[in-house]
């Protein structure tokens, strides 16, 4: 047996290698083409002139005839393989239909020479490029030419390691794990480079080799080809390339393209896109452009790369602004806020969102009964209209700050806008008058004059009214020093150097917090975070909201388990009828194990603990079980809650004999009466079905090992949906309603993701809620996706729609929950 064919005899192949190495001169190569060139392009045939075919003008010419049919083949070969390699050209022949086959009325002579002279330009290609003309063999489309980390090739059956040299056979699948890169070497000569968590599979029809890229990233330096071209697949997109250099990123989001170096041809669905070096293109809106740069800089060549880049895309967020306030790049307020601030929040002006409130939202709230009699109790009409006058009198945003007190706690807050029109003192006097009178008097002073401000009490309200700016605040103090009008030094510290890095990204509603400064000894158990900013934006025509946690320097304990943004293949055996989904991207289990044990480090009796359980269950946690999973995973209750909870889990694993072993061993040091764990066979897979002594349906669970996960759930028919699923696409990361509400950025993946939809629960409420109004707000609920992105130092919390409407959502449950709680 050999490694190119078992097939073949030693000597044979030993000839065949001879024949295929000698080398050849390339002018003798190129003679014999130029040769059959001018023999096919002087064939001119039915429609087509006997003329050279020598410049672009010349193939755009026989455009014409190749539409109708009328173009002999040896012409509309030639026309299509320039059309491969010319944009131009194929611009010019977009739209058009393939061309049917002409009718045969060439003599027979003439198909004769036609056939001899194909079968000599075919011969002098393999003399002079055997080793990309290979006879076809089922041998392996790519070699694995370096490995930094574990790559793995995946099946039904299980997971195998593959080293460097091992052969990777067509439509095979292969991954490479967490914190894990390999290079491919294709058939043609191509290079694959592939990202950790990343899989793939390579194929070849006819002369065109395809990479199917089912997750992460890949760089691919392609080879030039004289024949066939290169393509990568994705589940949106198909690109087709020869000689160049180029990365795809398919993810959740979709699929990203960026060019380093050539030319680059995209298809998806029935638009095309020519890119060249530094241009990008995304499959989905969600997927915001990103730099050259940053796009590749996990490669191990990042730098040669770059090298050869021309230009670098900038970062473009396409932000809509008919809906809402225009973001704000830039603040006058900033440097006015107190020196020693560290609660910010800017909020923008409403003046235009006040008014679809009263166009929009009033006429629904007076269709119920109870919401329209407590919105006339409270006078809420008036109080918009008060708020919309006084918006007009102000600029784009108001901003309140908040200093320390004494104790260590936000002091008294100071509120600013800028003025951008006369008459708002009036306003406020009229204001003013309205607050004083009644019962429930509040006293407001109204101040003009800075020297004023000296006079007043501290901690009585006062409102400073200047001719560009106004002030509320019972802090006196601060408002003396924004009398004074010299900017502060609060935006040249590190805290306001965020926020003055979310104002360079654009903001709509903005509020952060100095959380280290406010309460430097209470975060311990998430250890690093100095700010929290939560900021909403109009985005794409619908509202967007992000919070961050960010970190002095690097996250480390806990908050550094969570994973960068990576593929989360775990999601696709969740159904698009979930009703509840958790997945989440991690450390490396053995690296969090170690993390652990680090941070037990001074503390011997947990290690001693450690110990004793380990030998009483006979098993290395580290070894034997964190090894043996991978990074991923993904909880769900995907389906009825009656009569039993629909849940599935799908967790990753590198090695299932090892966890099969483990998992094993575990049921017998436990020992448990009447736990039993069954072993069963259905059309090929094996299922593992766990159950109690008391024999109940809720203490039951299976699971079996498919495509490199354990996947466990409540039932064994629950787990064949799931992969049926799966293999025909139905899944929830592939849904209208999940993708509609992915939020818009760089990034391809996540980090984690929590996805819910309480709207399946409606037929359930019809079932058992006494509340129609309950129903009803179920039922009208839309899902709701909050994804998280870890990144060096902070880890982002992104959603579409407002955070007011997200947190209402979550607590639609317990609402109904709460006894006598009436919505009608």
């Amino acid at each position: 047996m050999t490694p190119l064919d078992p097939n073949l005899d030693p000597l044979l192949e030993r000839v065949i290698a001879e024949i295929r190495d000698e080398p050849v001169d390339p002018a003798v190569i190129e003679a014999a083409a130029a040769r059959v060139q001018a023999r096919l392009a002087l064939s001119g045939g039915a429609g087509g002139s006997a003329c050279l075919l020598q410049s672009c003008e010349d193939f755009q010419a026989l455009i014409p005839d190749y539409r109708a049919g009328r173009l002999s083949p040896a012409r509309a070969l030639l026309l299509k393989d320039h059309t491969h390699e010319c944009v131009a050209c194929y611009r010019a022949m977009a739209g058009t239909k393939h061309q049917p086959p002409a009718a045969n009325h060439q003599p027979p002579s003439y198909r004769w020479a036609l056939a001899a002279a194909l079968l000599a330009a075919a011969g002098l290609a393999f003399w002079g490029f055997g080793d990309r003309l290979r006879p076809a063999y089922s041998g392996p489309e790519a070699v694995v030419e370096s490995a930094d980390g574990l790559i793995y090739r995946v099946s039904d059956t299980g997971t195998v390691p593959l080293i460097r040299g091992a052969a990777v056979p067509a439509g095979v699948d292969i991954r490479t794990a967490r914190d894990s890169r390999a290079t491919l070497r294709l058939r043609d000569g191509s290079h694959v480079e592939m990202r950790e968590r990343s899989g793939l599979s390579v194929s070849e029809r006819g002369k065109d080799l395809t990479i199917g890229l089912d997750r992460g990233a890949i760089i691919v330096q392609a080879a030039k080809r004289h024949t066939g071209h290169l393509y990568v697949s994705t589940r949106d997109c198909r690109v087709a390339v020869t000689g160049t250099v180029f990365s795809v990123n398919s993810g959740l989001k979709g699929s990203r393209v960026t060019v380093v170096e050539g030319t680059v041809l995209v298809a998806q669905n029935s638009h095309e896109s020519v890119l060249h070096a530094g241009d990008q293109v995304a499959t989905s809106s969600a997927m915001g452009a990103t730099s050259v740069p940053l796009e590749i800089s996990w490669s191990q060549n990042a730098g040669a790369y770059i090298a050869m880049l021309n230009a670098v895309t900038a970062l473009n967020v396409k932000l809509d602004q008919d809906h809402f306030p225009a973001p704000r790049y830039s603040s006058n307020l900033l440097a006015m806020a107190p020196a020693q601030t560290v609660v910010y929040a800017s909020i923008p002006n409403l003046s235009q969102a006040l008014t679809e409130v009263q166009q929009v939202f009033v006429p629904k709230i007076q269709q119920n009964a109870t919401l329209s009699q407590w919105w006339q109790q409270n006078k809420l009409d008036q109080v918009i209209a008060d708020m919309s006058t006084m918006s007009s009198y102000l600029g784009n945003e108001m901003v309140v700050a908040a200093s320390l007190n004494s104790s260590g706690h936000p002091g008294l807050p100071v509120i600013m806008a800028e003025l951008t029109q006369p008459g708002f003192e009036a306003f406020a006097q009229a204001e003013a008058a309205k607050l004083s009178a009644g019962a429930n008097s509040q006293h407001m002073r109204i101040v003009t004059d800075p020297a004023a401000i000296g006079t007043i009490p501290q901690g009585q309200c006062v409102l400073l009214i200047l001719p560009h700016l106004v002030a509320l605040s019972p802090d006196a103090a601060a408002l003396q020093q924004i009398a004074a009008g010299a900017p502060t030094q609060f935006a040249t510290t590190e805290f306001g150097s965020q926020i003055a890095a979310a104002y360079g990204a654009g903001v709509g509603l903005l509020l952060a917090a100095d959380v280290q400064a406010m309460a430097p000894e209470s975060h311990g158990h998430v250890p690093n975070v100095q700010y929290f900013m939560v900021q909403q934006t109009g985005n794409a025509g619908a509202a967007e909201t992000r919070a961050a946690l960010i970190f002095n320097g690097q996250r480390t304990g806990v908050a550094s388990w969570l994973a960068a943004p990576a593929p989360l293949g775990a999601l696709d055996f969740i159904s698009p009828e979930a009703t509840l989904v958790w997945a989440a991207a991690v450390k490396q289990p053995t690296a969090i194990i170690d993390e652990i044990m680090t941070m037990q480090g001074s503390n011997p009796a947990f290690a001693q603990h450690l110990a004793a359980v380990q030998a009483l269950l006979g098993v290395d946690l580290r070894n034997d079980l964190a090894a043996a999973l991978g990074g991923e995973l993904a909880m769900a209750q995907d389906g009825p809650l009656l009569p039993l909870p629909s849940w599935k889990m799908a967790v990753e694993v590198y090695d299932p004999v090892k966890l099969q072993a483990t998992i094993q061993k575990l049921l017998a040091a436990a020992n448990a009466p009447g736990a039993q764990l069954q072993q069963s066979t259905a059309n090929g897979r094996t299922y593992y079905t766990f159950s109690s002594q008391s024999g109940s349906p809720f203490t039951q669970l299976c699971y079996t090992y498919t495509d490199g996960y354990l996947l466990a759930g409540s039932s064994q028919a629950l787990l064949d949906t799931a992969i049926q699923n799966r293999a025909s696409g139905y899944t929830l990361s592939r849904s209208a309603a999940f993708t509609a509400l992915i939020p818009h950025d760089q990034y391809a993946n996540f980090s984690a993701a929590i996805y819910y939809n309480a709207s399946t629960l409606a037929p359930l409420l019809e079932q058992f809620s006494k509340q129609p109004a309950a129903q009803q707000l179920a039922a009208n609920l839309k899902p709701t996706l909050i994804a998280a992105y870890g990144e060096n130092d902070r880890i982002t919390f992104a959603t579409s729609g407002s955070l007011f409407t997200t947190i209402g959502n979550m607590s639609l449950l317990q609402l109904l929950e709460k006894p006598g709680t009436q919505l009608h």
